[in-house]
């Protein structure tokens, strides 16, 4: 009695075969859609200097577009002083140069713009700029930085969370530095952690 059929000699069926490819086409397609998906939402560009970044606007009521940023952001925020930058998806991250007069000229107007949180937040520098997108820094040397966060996605916040990265060090005098009442002042971070690491290294 012959017992050989599609599973002869150890083989896999010619339907087994087909639910492998149909498997590989599937995983294949759903590949794809996620790599779609992802670019789709991390587009990201420079912003070169001198490059001026829009107030968005979004449409009320299907009526006239009405702008997001609060009065005087758009003006803060294309400072001359502006070296470098990237937009991810509408978030605006910007590099500034300048010294410690013109930080301070510089957070005093951004702390006169109603509509959203003030915050500097402070980093050992010196500090170069760079993208997301790139292998290694860039040969600009910065001092300051200014997150607008993409507010097409949190428009209904309210007030705008936004912040300052300052950068210690190089043109930047820790002695001068004058921030406004009204602006909140924190560490990145940096000095915590060489103390503790410093602090490990010596047990």
């Amino acid at each position: 009695m012959d017992l050989r059929g599609d599973c002869a000699a150890g083989q896999p069926s010619a339907s087994a075969k087909g639910d492998v490819m149909k498997t590989r086409i599937w995983l294949c397609a759903l590949l794809c859609v996620t790599c779609a998906v992802t670019l789709a939402w991390a587009i990201g560009v420079d912003i070169p200097p001198g490059q001026k970044v829009d107030n968005p606007a979004v449409s009320i009521s299907g009526k006239a577009r009405a702008p997001i940023w609060p009065a005087g952001l758009s003006d803060l925020a294309n400072s001359r002083l502006s070296v470098h930058g990237y937009d991810i998806n509408g978030g605006i991250y910007l590099f500034y140069a300048g010294d410690t007069s013109a930080f301070n000229e510089f957070v005093k107007r951004y702390a006169s713009v109603s509509g959203m949180t003030h915050e500097v937040v402070l980093y050992v520098g010196p500090k170069n700029a760079r993208s997301p997108w790139d292998k290694a820094d860039r040969n600009i040397g910065v001092n300051w930085g200014f997150l607008v966060p993409d507010v097409m996605t949190i428009v209904d916040l309210a007030p705008l969370p936004t912040h300052i990265d300052l950068w210690l060090g190089g043109d930047i005098d820790l002695a001068k530095f004058a921030t406004p009442k009204s602006v909140s002042v924190r560490s990145g971070g940096d000095i915590e952690k060489l103390v503790a690491d410093h602090a490990k290294a010596a047990k």
